[in-house]
């Protein structure tokens, strides 16, 4: 007799639909109607594995990941942090019997990640940890660019950073133990990719994986918390303790010791561990160690290394990253004897020490070149390799030869992309701000990005180009780049097709790239293969990656230059035509699978929301005559890329542009509904009330082709903020859609608890006259 199929079977098998599974489909983001009238996907990977394998994890991997860890090479060397496996906060901390946090703070350079590195591969024990259960849950923060006063959601809005946290804690949870899948593929069938950048479900799985981990305790180790925003670091940290609440969980956490960090933590400092590494003595000894290997590498004499090692650490004051660039001084403009005059002008403190590097720097007769080259690599999105920050360093030499007042596309004398041999003379003479390894460049540590960013504000980086020129400058480097890849010679712009660094690699000319098929041009080699084609433009991978992004840092404050400049006519461009000839291959080379939306015939004010452009926004605007993309409005693209168009979209569009439907019946706010786009939401919500009595109520409780109202799409995709602002705002749970179920039904079965709490809040604050009233009447 075949085995009685589980009540939680039974659950999925209903959420599914009937037909799952059985419609050839295995594509997460093709969709069915299940029995409770929504959309959900066809098919859902059975493990972690086969979702990982397919590639449908659907944000990008963790940068540190369980191999990362688990690699010799990327942890400290020698015995160095082992100390703090001996430390009396750290072993009380580990061998609490109840959920405990220790917080691991220090000033910068002090070793913190480091120490972090340490203590997660002690935890996971080299061996990938997949055959003893969870060892650890882990992730690292990177520290976030200045904004210089964007508002966050035209730079980058805060769910994603706090999906990310979730995301990537879950996903070194599952490396470990693949069996604790069972909470994210629940979720997956309900709301596919969506999930994996909604923080509300993301937290609850992550939530529901720990409290199912075999491991007691449950250990978490988070590095860089005060690389978040100040406000979102509070809401973090309030998600972290929560955890702690599911059971006997021990948090790590290591940052800056900063008010935002100390004032959202426990109130009684009984509550946590605080191990300071400012004040640590085991610190000292680690760094003397260091200092000891570096200094015997040299071969000097005893006399020489004891004393250049006694002069180092007195000064160190315990930061690694001092010892490090000062040493690096000692070995670059030292001769050995005469090493105590220059540690006697080395000052002790990072921000000193900087100092001291740019002032040397800059009294050098080739300091704007080297400073040109540390400022681009400040800006850049991500470490360089040789041949793109030659091609970045081509960009800014054409503009800076071209003058300071010239617009981008003025006549230059020609400029050719520095080879990897001038780079790393140019390195060396960044006086330790730049680092190269044996493929990439970049800044030696955050603090000197933010040191280089408060310089430059001053007005004390003479010689490179602001902050939003440089962006802008990189950004339509790569742009044209992309068109000299992928695009027609014959349509580019007569001036660009003799800039050098436009072209291939291995070529004198683009008509030189080889063929692959017999009559086959270079472009239509590149069009068909652009993974194939990076090897042969060195520059691509970075172009396709940035250069929407370096527009979108500083368009805000460049509007008008970003707009109205006639050299950079970004709209004219093949780019932003209807066909998607250049779009399509720069698509599989961006790494925002969101961009997929994008193939096929777009218009301009299409193509301008996905990219969060916001002045070209508002100028297609004004040309926008129609739709595209299976009818999906500019607006319900802002929706899904939770963009700060829709701003611009709703002060400026036509009214039909707010309540066009899609193919599947959706509107914008719709659409806001299922992808969390809340302050989008409210001010469709708000535009509504100025429209005809009744307009407001109409759309609020609008039904799509499957009857679902923008409260059904909340609830289905565990949005309980916009559940709350619905029913404040005329939202009715009485509506039945095509299955005949209502939003309070649907998240009865989808266990929707927050959501579910807040509508019998509203029962109880309206009584039995309210709608709860009129529904269990109707029942």
């Amino acid at each position: 007799m075949a085995p009685k199929a589980s009540k939680t079977a039974i659950a999925q098998s209903s959420i599914r639909g009937r037909n799952s599974g059985n419609n050839g489909s295995n594509n997460i983001y093709s969709t069915i109607t299940n029995n409770f009238g929504i959309q959900v996907p066809s098919y859902v990977p059975a493990t972690f594995w086969e979702l990982v394998a397919n590639g449908r994890w659907g944000v990008s991997l963790p940068e540190i990941d369980l191999d990362h860890l688990c690699d010799e090479y990327n942890l400290p060397q020698a015995d160095s942090g082992k100390w703090i496996f001996k430390d009396v906060g750290y072993r009380e901390w580990q061998e609490s019997k109840e959920s405990k946090l220790l917080w691991l703070c220090g000033g910068p350079g002090t070793g913190k990640t480091m120490l972090a590195k340490r203590v997660a591969a002690e935890f996971l024990g080299g061996s990938g940890g997949s055959s003893e259960g969870v060892q650890l849950a882990f992730h690292f923060v990177s520290p976030e660019l200045p904004t210089n006063g964007i508002p966050a959601d035209e730079t980058e809005p805060p769910q994603p950073r706090l999906a990310k946290v979730a995301s990537d804690l879950l996903y070194s949870i599952l490396e470990q133990d693949g069996s604790l899948f069972d909470g994210c593929k629940a979720e997956l069938e309900k709301q596919g990719e969506k999930f994996f950048t909604n923080p509300s479900s993301l937290w609850k799985v992550l939530g529901k994986a720990i409290e199912d981990c075999h491991a007691d305790p449950v250990y978490i180790l988070i590095d860089g918390v005060d690389g978040f925003r100040t406000s979102l670091c509070g809401e973090l940290i309030r998600r972290i303790l929560r955890l702690m609440e599911i059971r006997t969980v021990k948090v790590f956490l290591s940052s800056r010791d900063v008010p935002h960090i100390s004032n959202n933590l426990p109130h009684n400092p009984a509550e946590y561990i605080k191990i300071n590494l400012d004040t640590n003595c085991f610190v000292k000894e680690d760094v003397e160690n260091f200092i000891g290997r570096k200094v015997n590498a040299w071969g000097w004499d005893d006399d020489l290394r004891k004393g250049a090692m006694e002069a180092l650490l007195a000064k160190s004051e315990g930061i690694f990253l001092w010892v490090s660039l000062a040493i690096k001084g000692l070995s670059n403009l030292s001769s050995g004897p005469d090493f105590d005059k220059f540690l006697s002008k080395t000052p002790s403190g990072l921000q000193e020490v900087y100092r001291t590097m740019l002032h040397t720097l800059l009294s050098r007769e080739e300091a704007g070149e080297v400073l040109n080259m540390i400022w681009s690599v400040a800006l850049a999105l991500r470490p360089l390799t040789f041949s793109e920050l030659g091609h970045i360093l081509a960009f800014v030499g054409e503009k800076a030869s071209a003058g300071p007042q010239a617009p981008h596309g003025a006549k230059s004398s020609e400029i050719r992309p520095r080879r990897e041999e001038e780079i790393r003379m140019y390195v060396k003479s960044s006086l330790g701000f730049l680092r190269a390894t044996d493929t990439t460049v970049s800044i030696v540590h955050h603090t000197a990005k933010e040191y280089l960013f408060e310089e430059h504000s001053k007005g004390n980086l003479p010689g490179v180009l602001s902050q939003s020129e440089a962006d802008l400058t990189v950004s339509w480097g790569c742009f044209l780049y992309l068109h000299h890849t992928f695009g027609d010679p014959e349509r580019l712009p007569r001036g660009d097709v003799k800039r050098r660094y436009l072209r291939p690699q291995h070529s004198s000319s683009a008509l030189d790239y080889k063929q692959h098929k017999p009559g086959e041009t270079p472009w239509e080699m590149a069009r068909g293969n652009p993974e194939e084609a990076v090897a042969e433009w060195p520059y691509l991978r970075y172009a396709a990656e940035s250069w929407y992004i370096h527009a979108r840092r500083r368009i805000e404050i460049l509007k008008d230059n970003f707009c109205d400049d006639s050299a950079h006519n970004w709209l004219q461009h093949q780019f932003f035509e209807t066909s998607d000839t250049i779009r399509n291959p720069w698509i599989e080379l961006c790494g925002d699978s969101r961009m997929e939306v994008l193939v096929g015939e777009q218009s301009p004010l299409h193509i301008a929301v996905c990219l969060g452009l916001m002045p070209l926004v508002e100028k297609a605007l004004s040309d926008f005559t129609k739709a595209t993309n299976n009818n999906w409005s500019p607006l319900h693209l802002a929706a899904k890329f939770i963009s700060g168009a829709y701003k611009i979209l709703i002060a400026k569009g036509e009214q039909s542009l707010l309540t066009h439907s899609d193919q599947d019946g959706n509107t914008p706010l719709h659409e806001a509904a299922i992808y969390g786009h809340l302050s989008m939401l409210k001010a469709l919500v708000k535009k509504f009330a100025e429209f005809e009595r009744g307009a407001r109520s109409d759309e609020v409780n609008k039904k799509n082709d499957l009857g679902n109202t923008p409260l059904h799409l909340a609830i289905q995709f565990d949005h309980p903020d916009m559940v709350e602002f619905l029913v404040m705002n005329g939202a009715d749970p009485n509506i039945k859609n095509g299955a005949l179920v209502t939003a309070f039904e649907l998240g009865e079965r989808l266990r929707r608890g927050d959501s579910l709490d807040i509508l019998k809040r509203a029962r109880h604050s309206e009584g039995s006259g309210g709608w709860w009233g009129r529904l269990r009447s109707s029942k």
